[in-house]
């Protein structure tokens, strides 16, 4: 979610993720808010397989210990909810206009900043954003856009959905007042 009374964004990700080999740890990349500084993220609640789970936060990696040693081919789910002001990555700024605007650009390992992640260009993933924004604003992103309505709260909710992996540095999104022309239909 994002807003225009303030820079700090609300974030939730949920990881589908399998594993190569057997382990009991596993890493996340992710810009964790370490000092008094405004930037950085800090997460509210990190669920895995549904289960609250402890983290320790160490250079911009979430490293996690799940109660159970992992399995090689296994899948495991990993829900994130967390907030802050990205210090890279999600660029929030002003257009020439002056116009508040929100863009990401991950090139080439900078998604962790605001997308907690395995943030390698190797490593790649569908990707879903589901965004939550005033509803002047717009939103573009990678893939179909599936869904946009409005909450009737003064904010607008927009889902894109990308079906073929793709690497986090190009997983992007825009938001800002477009400039929008429809040209036609498509299926």
């Amino acid at each position: 979610m994002v807003n225009d009374s303030t820079d700090i964004i609300l974030g939730n990700a949920t990881i589908l993720i399998s594993f190569k080999k057997e382990t009991d740890e596993f890493y996340l990349d992710f810009d964790i808010k370490t000092d008094s500084s405004e930037r950085g993220m800090q997460v509210n609640e990190l669920l895995f397989d549904g289960v609250p789970i402890k983290f320790i936060s160490k250079e911009n990696r979430l490293i996690i210990h799940p109660k159970q040693k992992i399995i090689s081919g296994e899948f495991h789910e990993i829900k994130i909810s967390y907030h802050g002001i990205p210090n890279d990555g999600l660029i929030i700024s002003k257009n020439k206009f002056g116009d508040r605007t929100f863009f990401a650009d991950n090139w080439p390992d900078r998604a962790q900043y605001w997308i907690p992640t395995v943030d390698h260009p190797s490593d790649k993933a569908t990707v879903e954003f589901l965004v939550t924004a005033p509803e002047h604003y717009q939103v573009v992103s990678n893939g179909i856009k599936i869904e946009e309505s409005n909450l009737n709260n003064g904010y607008k909710f927009t889902y894109w959905k990308e079906s073929v992996p793709i690497s986090t540095k190009v997983m992007v999104i825009g938001i800002a007042d477009f400039a929008v022309k429809q040209e036609g239909n498509y299926n």
